[in-house]
């Protein structure tokens, strides 16, 4: 259930402008689950505490997600130009 509320939050920061960075958040939970999950199978540590730190970075990346969609990426425009001028017409000096 949490994982399609991810999908469907990604999918809409992905549209608010964010592109690949909407992947991000997570992305960076799956990894951190999988070597978490490793250390905690080789060590004596119990399940729960296992799904507590999963639900932990899950609930991170949907708060992150969520700040995404309600601050939507608005792309940098590249400064205009400077107009060179005339200096023939520039008498000072």
């Amino acid at each position: 259930m949490l994982m399609a509320l991810e999908i469907i939050l990604t999918i809409a920061a992905w549209k608010k402008g964010w592109k690949a960075w909407a992947l991000v958040p997570l992305g960076i939970p799956v990894v951190v689950g999988f070597f978490i999950g490793l250390t905690m199978g080789f060590s004596a540590f119990s399940n729960g505490s296992a799904i507590v730190a999963g639900l932990m970075f899950d609930l991170i990346a949907v708060a992150v997600l969520i700040g995404m969609i309600a601050n939507p990426r608005v792309k940098s425009e590249s400064p205009t130009p400077v107009e060179k001028t005339d200096d023939s017409t520039n008498t000072e000096a």
